[in-house]
């Protein structure tokens, strides 16, 4: 009898720390800023989740093999850096180099280059 109340309330708070960090499809990846409330929330969903900190090759593999653009809400693959140039220019980041070492190193732009990404 239990088993049928925890599994609900589970349920509730995992599906609530999936929203906050809108990681909504399985196997996808966020990239965001570790303070306390992130952390407590990730705990909270440890079971079912997998966290920690990135390293620099798998931040480089995931913005080259799955790395979109999203440019006025359209999703636009990253051909060559002029898209990046265009959008984040104004911020110092002209190239793809640049974006990913303002995620991996979580730069003054790191909110910037986080949401030039597609989600």
């Amino acid at each position: 009898m239990w088993l049928f109340r925890l599994v609900p309330e589970a349920f509730v708070i995992f599906s609530y720390v999936v929203d906050c960090v809108a990681a909504w499809q399985i196997n996808s990846a966020v990239f965001m800023k570790v303070n306390s409330a992130s952390i407590n929330m990730l705990r909270l969903a440890g079971s079912y989740v997998t966290y920690g900190p990135p390293n620099l090759k798998t931040v480089r593999e995931l913005v080259y093999k799955r790395g979109f653009a999203s440019v006025n809400k359209q999703r636009i693959p990253i051909t060559d850096n002029k898209v990046i140039s265009d959008v984040l220019g104004e911020k110092g980041l002209t190239c793809m180099e640049d974006v990913i070492h303002e995620i991996f190193t979580v730069g003054k732009n790191f909110k910037a280059a986080n949401r030039f990404f597609w989600p």
